[in-house]
Order: structure tokens, then C-alpha cells, then sequence
């Protein structure tokens, strides 16, 4: 089981995280629309949902589905 902590509603913090939802529901649409040769349109939409750190050799098939997309440390 991961170790989550709810967020209070009605919020700065909840109403930032459903922004970022919303952001990331739209960059995963258009990451799955991509052509799939397109690896540096991939890439691009791959590093605004999962942060400049992802491995050079990270392979992702869509379709691709995920929350926020922020990696944890």
C-alpha cells in the first residue's frame, strides 16, 4: 500500500492539484493522439507530465494514463 495523505478540499492545495490533474489529463490526450514514431513529441509531452529527470531510455506505449504525472523523489 503507498503512503498517501488526503488532501483538504476547498483548499489552495486541493484547487492547485485539480489544476494539475486537469493539465496533465489534457498532455496525456495529446500524448496518446501522437503518432508513434513522433519519439521528440513524446519526449516533449513526457517531460512536461513527468519532470526533466525521466531515463533517456524510457519507453511508454500508449495508451497512457496517470494523475498528476509529478515523479516522487
Amino acid at each position: 500500500m503507498r503512503n498517501e495523505q488526503r488532501i483538504p478540499t476547498r483548499t489552495p492545495e486541493s484547487r492547485a492539484f485539480a489544476e494539475r490533474v486537469a493539465v496533465v489529463m489534457d498532455l496525456t490526450a495529446r500524448l496518446n493522439a501522437l503518432p508513434f514514431p513522433d519519439l521528440d513529441g513524446r519526449r516533449a509531452l513526457l517531460t512536461q507530465i513527468l519532470g526533466p529527470d525521466i531515463p533517456a531510455d524510457l519507453t511508454i506505449l500508449p495508451p497512457f494514463h496517470c494523475d498528476d504525472g509529478r515523479m516522487q523523489p
